[in-house]
């Protein structure tokens, strides 16, 4: 929605609505700068810009602001051969094309300094140019590994006041290629020493796509300052005092088995385990893995997750770490393709009874909250019960002050698919594994169904989940429609309830564009599940109704109260809170 200045003819202004257009350089400057950073790397330049000879020397890439980007750089005829052929022409910001950037919107940007700061690399050829022009501010390094940009040399840019993060996304690069690019944060000087611009550094994000390699021979990188690191599809040997954050996360559990060094691993995790608070370890442990002799121990640990297929994932983890019980936990229960039978059906079950059984311990009781949100992968959260769980009134779980929260993810391929809690634990019953511990579902006595994702809806799968959990009680359902209501309320054959047990069915409201419930239809759902297949004058009464404020129905409150009288009247609610 862009339209070219009638001065410059440039692209450069955004509509805001159907009558109006914002000039670019009125946009804040952090989303000229977020567009700058982008621009740097959809449309690269393919060589330097080119200096003009002057009368006196310049001193520093600042005296160039004032220069334009020649006619015959944008529009030569040089050929993508003879453009890379260019690389010689070293320390040049070179052109930035948005088709191209008009000459008010290029002067804001020449003097944003946390501009150039946080794309060093970027633009290889331009390193020293950003680093000068960054000044004081704390440096963001990019390492890219695609010729288009040329080879970024931390040795050849000029020693940066702080360098503060480092970013590197490789695509399928050789082993050669990806040790030279991950040299950069173990760079040392001609004495041997770490470089001293690296004593700053406090973040290093680094993924691989397509390709995993086993780098033993690369050095332990020294890093005083380092904060946080982030791995895909690679292991790199950190000694890092203060490290809060570590997550290294691959593909499968071969590819974690081929590229974790078992030793350097361990050394690492003991190296930072005074000061880690959070922790996320993605198929790093294969099936055959044995605990080492001694746990690691994680004082300051506040989240711990951990992903894979195994069953015995969970059990491995808590021999060979010891953290606080406050420690919230969660588990990816992720299918891995790379072993056979690398479902994980059996992780699930295994971890909910372990949750379970450490929740139980802690507090006497346990439910499960089942999450089906807008934008998160579904999960399965046990928590302890509150002491007036049974009433309907109050909130039906509770912190407890000595355990942090317990959780199993479902793997992001199956969410993605729109598929939700309910219909993730049926295709693992449908398949009938002999071998599931299903002792956690079915001894559950409050369940909460948190559905407030409207792109989810008439899933299946409640049915027959929902017979697995005989001991339930409580049920409460955060955001339900007309399916919902029925599947709850339904009756086997033999006119038996589907959830005979039942204390306690509370309704909330879901997401805000919901549409109101039809009165009729939520009554009927309510009568076929007390009369449906029962003994005339004998209904299966539903012993406490709660319909929250928040719930709308398509008719008047009149109307509604009217329905309510009828209900307990037909027994087929004893108790109803309507809206209190």
């Amino acid at each position: 929605m862009a339209e070219p200045d009638r001065h410059t003819g440039c692209t450069h202004s955004l509509r805001t609505n159907t009558y109006e257009c914002t000039p670019f350089s009125r946009l804040p400057l952090e989303i000229q700068e977020e567009v700058f950073s982008w621009s740097a790397v959809i449309d690269p330049p393919f060589s330097s810009m080119r200096r003009r000879k002057l009368h006196k020397p310049l001193r520093t890439p600042l005296d160039y602001d004032d220069l334009s980007d020649s006619d015959d750089e944008l529009h030569g005829s040089l050929s993508l051969d003879e453009r890379r052929k260019l690389e010689s022409i070293e320390d040049s910001l070179g052109f930035i094309r948005i088709s191209h950037v008009c000459k008010s919107w290029r002067a804001i940007l020449l003097s944003m300094k946390r501009v150039w700061a946080n794309n060093v690399g970027t633009l290889p050829l331009a390193a020293t140019d950003m680093v000068l022009r960054a000044r004081s501010c704390p440096v963001t390094i990019t390492v890219q590994d695609t010729n288009l940009h040329g080879a970024f040399d931390i040795n050849r840019m000029p020693e940066a006041p702080v360098i503060r993060v480092i970013h590197g996304t490789f695509l399928k690069p050789s082993r050669d290629d990806l040790r030279d690019y991950v040299s950069v944060i173990s760079t040392r000087d001609k004495d041997g020493h770490p470089l001293e611009a690296l004593n700053t550094l406090e973040t290093v994000n680094l993924s691989v796509l397509g390709a995993v390699h086993r780098l033993d021979d690369i050095p332990y990188t020294v890093t005083p300052s380092l904060l946080s690191v982030t791995s895909k599809n690679l292991f790199i040997a950190f000694i890092a005092r203060s490290l809060r954050h570590l997550s290294i996360t691959f593909e499968d559990s071969e590819s974690g088995r081929y590229a974790l060094e078992m030793p350097r691993f361990l050394s690492t995790l003991r190296g930072c385990c005074g000061t880690l608070q959070e922790l996320k370890l993605v198929h790093c442990f294969a099936l055959d893995f044995q605990p080492w002799p001694e746990p690691v121990r994680f004082p300051a640990l506040c989240r711990l997750d951990v992903g894979g297929c195994s069953s015995s994932l969970l059990d491995i983890i808590r021999d060979c770490f010891a953290y606080p019980s406050t420690c919230d936990v969660a588990l990816h229960a992720l299918e891995d393709h790379s072993v056979h039978d690398g479902r994980s059906d059996k992780a699930i079950y295994h971890a909910l009874r372990i949750f379970s059984d450490e929740v139980t311990g802690r507090s006497g009781s346990y439910g499960f909250i089942f999450n089906i949100l807008p934008g998160e992968s579904p999960y399965i959260s046990v928590r302890a019960l509150a002491p007036e769980n049974s009433t309907g009134k109050g909130d039906l779980f509770v912190e407890h002050p000595d355990l942090g929260f317990r959780r199993v993810y479902f793997d992001p391929e199956k969410t993605r698919r729109g598929v939700d809690v309910f219909e993730v634990l049926y295709y693992t019953l449908y398949l009938g594994d002999d071998g599931l511990d299903l002792s956690a579902l079915r001894g559950a006595r409050a369940l909460s169904v948190v559905h407030t994702d409207p792109t989810k809806r008439h899933r299946e799968g409640k049915r027959v989940v929902l017979l697995e959990m005989p001991e339930l009680r409580v049920l409460h359902l955060h955001g339900f429609d007309k399916d919902t209501m029925w599947e709850v309320c339904g009756t086997e054959y033999d006119g038996k309830p589907f959830l005979p047990n039942i204390e306690v069915l509370r309704l909330s409201a879901g997401y805000p564009s919901a549409p109101p419930i039809c009165l009729k239809l939520f009554s009927s759902s309510l009568w076929a599940r007390a009369e449906h297949g029962q003994p005339k004058g004998e209904p299966c009464t539903l012993p406490c109704l709660v319909v929250n404020r928040d719930v709308e129905f398509d008719e008047s409150l009149e109307k509604q109260d009217l329905e309510v009288e009828s209900m307990k009247r037909e027994r087929w609610v004893d108790k109803v809170v309507w809206k209190e």
